[in-house]
């Protein structure tokens, strides 16, 4: 078989060193000429691997398959013509999940993804399950399949820039957790991105499960599961308790006030987890130790400091509008805040933050590429929030220690991407982390 993998990052590499020694010829290609030149030597010994140093028609002549990395548009000029000469087009998700003998559990949503996969698999580990945890939480699907048998599961974070390029990715059970604006400067619109979204359950049949909350339609074929705070779905809150409905009977799972989770959002994704769970028959024993013992991801409404009275957190992953929405939130009964706003341009309306802003917040920072649209939608709403612009992270943090009193405290939930500065939302939230402790060194 002759592949073309296109893009070698993180799940291009892990597509090459899958298929390498199963006498397939593969051409490696990347926009990046640095990393080509590192595949060239990292692959001279082999003789079935040719790099590239462009994709012409004449090489797509000899393709019969192509990987394509999730960070490639669907509109790149490259797939289109392999499209258009009858070339499989697919992402390492779906290449991994076709070899894959086992039960596949994927979750996907436009925020909470991570938390949820790293806490279902943290209840699976906990009852002794053969659980990994693979897909867009940083793990390709592929590292994962050497000695995997019916009896493994894999938990798998899917985003919608996967789900692109599936055709006969099948999962046992698909999750959404929620659909709200993103990825807007990727998409045609937000219908196009949904339905990106709903692709989860394309292949599922009669045997499979189909997790949700009621407010998202459903069309296909598994059996549903409808998760919720309000009594009447399969896995929802009673008199302080995360229950279960397994037939005519409600069974006490956890109270809320002993989950490690914290936050409105963060209950959700509790209930999502739980169903899982129960649908894999885990015993509740095993997930109520779970919920009471897991320890949150970072940069997700993370408190990272409290120095004099003050407290810091870093909700660097909030890189949409809803996912900031509820950051916010969680701040509503709490004494005065400030919040950092803005990074990359994901072209984004910032209307709805204005208007949900809790009354308590003191003051906006805005800093990055979308300052002027910030500005912009809190005029609009003539909104009574004083509000400040930089250009970037370390000016916003200094802009906004100046301004703290004790019992106060900042808030960064950026509600946008952090290309225009950071290489990720991971080292967004680490300089955060660094510029709060310069700026108080410097003030010792």
């Amino acid at each position: 078989m002759n592949y073309l993998i296109y893009g070698l990052k993180k799940s291009g590499e892990a597509s090459v060193e899958f298929l390498k020694d199963k006498e397939n010829t593969l051409y490696l290609y990347d926009n990046d000429e640095s990393v080509r030149t590192n595949a060239k030597t990292k692959y001279f010994d082999y003789n079935n691997i040719k790099i590239l140093s462009e994709i012409d028609d004449v090489t797509l002549q000899f393709v019969d398959k192509l990987i394509v990395s999730p960070s490639i548009s669907k509109y790149n000029n490259i797939l289109r013509r392999a499209t258009a000469m009858g070339i499989e087009i697919m992402s390492e998700l779906e290449l991994g999940a076709r070899a894959f003998k086992g039960k596949l559990i994927a979750i996907t949503g436009t925020n909470g993804k991570t938390t949820t996969v790293e806490l279902l698999y943290h209840i699976l580990k906990v009852a002794g399950k053969n659980v990994q945890k693979v897909g867009n939480i940083g793990v390709p699907i592929t590292k994962k399949l050497e000695g995997d048998t019916k009896k493994s599961i894999f938990v798998c974070e899917v985003s919608s820039f996967q789900l692109e390029n599936i055709s006969t990715f099948h999962p046992f059970i698909s999750c959404i957790l929620n659909v709200t604006e993103d990825h807007l400067n990727r998409y045609d619109n937000f219908d196009d991105y949904k339905s990106t979204k709903y692709k989860i359950f394309s292949n599922q049949t009669k045997r499979d499960y189909a997790i949700m909350p009621s407010n998202l339609e459903y069309f296909g074929k598994a059996k549903r599961v409808y998760f919720g705070v309000e009594s009447n779905y399969s896995c929802f809150i009673k008199n302080g308790f995360v229950v279960y409905r397994k037939r005519f009977r409600t069974e006490k799972i956890c109270p809320v006030s002993a989950l490690t989770l914290k936050g409105k959002h963060n209950l959700k994704n509790v209930l999502c987890a739980v169903a899982i769970s129960e649908i894999l028959k885990v015993k509740n024993k095993f997930i109520s130790h779970a919920l009471k013992t897991f320890i949150a991801p970072h940069h997700r409404c993370e408190k990272i400091k409290e120095i004099n009275g003050i407290s810091f957190y870093d909700d660097s992953k909030a890189t949409n509008i809803d996912a900031t929405i509820k950051a916010c939130d969680n701040f509503r009964d709490k004494e005065k805040f400030i919040l950092i706003l803005g990074g990359s341009d994901k072209n984004f309306s910032y209307l709805d933050i204005f208007r949900h802003l809790p009354k308590n917040l003191k003051k906006i920072i805005a800093m990055g590429e979308v300052v002027e649209k910030i500005e912009s939608a809190k005029k609009e709403l003539n909104v009574d929030i004083p509000l400040e612009k930089t250009d970037t992270l370390r000016e916003a943090v200094i802009l906004s220690c100046q301004d703290l009193k004790q019992g106060e405290a900042l808030l960064l939930s950026p509600a946008s991407a952090s290309f225009n500065e950071f290489k990720n939302y991971i080292e967004r939230g680490k300089c955060f982390k660094k510029y709060v402790e310069e700026y108080y060194e410097k003030k010792k």
